[in-house]
Order: C-alpha cells, then structure tokens, then sequence
C-alpha cells in the first residue's frame, strides 16, 4: 500500500502568529482538556476513524491553574 500517493505541492510560507501559540510565547499557564473526536474515512485503512477535539483555557501571567478533576465535576 502506497501511503505518499498524494500530489506534491509547492512550499508555502507559514504564518509566524497563530493563536495557538499565545498561551506559550506569553508564558502563561494553560490547560488543555480532550472534550469530543470527530469522525472520518480514512482512504487508508478504509473504515471510520476518530481525531481529538480539544478545549484550552490560559490562565492570567504568573498564577498557576488549580482545577483538578473533581473540581471540575468529573469522577
């Protein structure tokens, strides 16, 4: 099985902001929390498969985040 049967495309320049960023380049602490996944069809493997769906929250310069899970109504 051929996996690299895509087209090749030129290069393309990148951006250098991106909002997924901020909370590192400020240094601010953040958490990150798997909320969902979203289904696909993979041309691959042929059946439906799962990508993570994720949340963010970043919290002010200097605190830390103290949320654990049951703070968070989870068990």
């Amino acid at each position: 099985m051929k996996y690299a049967d895509l087209l090749k495309r030129a290069p393309i320049v990148m951006p250098a902001f991106s909002p997924n960023y901020i909370a590192s380049v400020l240094g601010l602490p953040q958490v990150v929390v798997p909320i969902g996944q979203i289904p696909f069809e993979s041309r691959i493997s042929k059946r439906t498969e799962y990508l993570p769906t994720v949340g963010s929250i970043a919290g002010a310069p200097g605190k830390i985040l103290r949320k654990t899970s049951s703070d968070m109504g989870m068990k």
